[in-house]
């Protein structure tokens, strides 16, 4: 009986593996194994290979793709303090603009502006015009009371209130009821009630007055009469002065 020999295995093939031509049946090489011992104490095969390089990820820069906006931080809300002393700043801001404007148009470069308007009455400060109304009213009391025994005094006096024009209108009215006027032995006492601006500006000022009139004659008895003008005031080179009066 002859001697058994033992024969060779050969290595198998896997699928999809193309044959090499260096690869004899008789010779394979055979990958080397490293044991590496595993934690419950046995020991798995595993192939020795080199440590892989780490790959760095860039940033997508296509075209076309716009990079996130940053978050801006959120801003606290000023403290209450903070708050208030703004709030003043702004107070007087908006006070002292007023001011300016207002000034503007009573002596800066708008003072020629301002029109008298039905929308706008008034383009004049309140002490501007008051002093003009308080003036219109005096002038109504001078010149709607006489008496028999002054008369010619009292006209003087009224006429000296008024523009040359509407001064000789008025001589031309007295003058007509001067000789019943003494005859009847007249007097008329005005007194002032109530005055209030109508129309101002910087020329002409139109003032509403408020007379209560006590008339005396003889042989009559005594009456009185309420009674209301607008006085027109327009500004001389005397003064302000009366230019024109119309029962309201």
């Amino acid at each position: 009986m002859s001697p058994s020999r033992n024969p060779t295995p050969r290595p198998r093939r896997v699928a999809g593996q193309a044959r090499r031509a260096s690869d004899s049946p008789a010779v394979v090489e055979e990958a080397q194994l490293t044991q590496v011992p595993s934690e419950s104490g046995a020991s798995r095969d595993q192939v020795s290979e080199a440590p892989a390089e780490p790959q760095v990820v860039e940033p997508d820069e296509s075209p076309g793709t716009e990079p996130e906006p940053e978050l801006e931080p959120e801003l606290e809300d000023p403290p209450p303090a903070r708050r208030t002393t703004v709030a003043l700043v702004l107070a007087i801001v908006l006070l002292v603009a007023a001011a300016l404007l207002e000034a503007a148009y009573l002596w800066g470069p708008l003072a020629d502006d301002p029109k008298v308007s039905a929308a706008r009455p008034v383009v004049t400060s309140e002490a501007q015009h008051r002093s003009v109304v308080d003036a219109a009213a005096q002038a109504a009391v001078t010149f709607s009371g006489r008496s028999y025994e002054t008369y010619d005094e009292q006209v003087d006096k009224a006429t000296a209130t008024m523009t040359d024009s509407f001064a000789e209108e008025y001589r031309q009215t007295t003058d007509q009821v001067r000789e019943d006027w003494i005859e009847q032995q007249t007097i008329v006492v005005a007194e002032l009630e109530a005055q209030a601006v109508i129309t101002a500006s910087d020329k002409q000022v139109e003032a509403l007055v408020f007379l209560t009139q006590f008339i005396e004659r003889k042989g009559a008895q005594a009456a009185v009469t309420p009674y209301r003008l607008k006085v027109t005031m327009v500004e001389t080179d005397q003064g302000w002065l009366v230019s024109d009066v119309e029962s309201a």
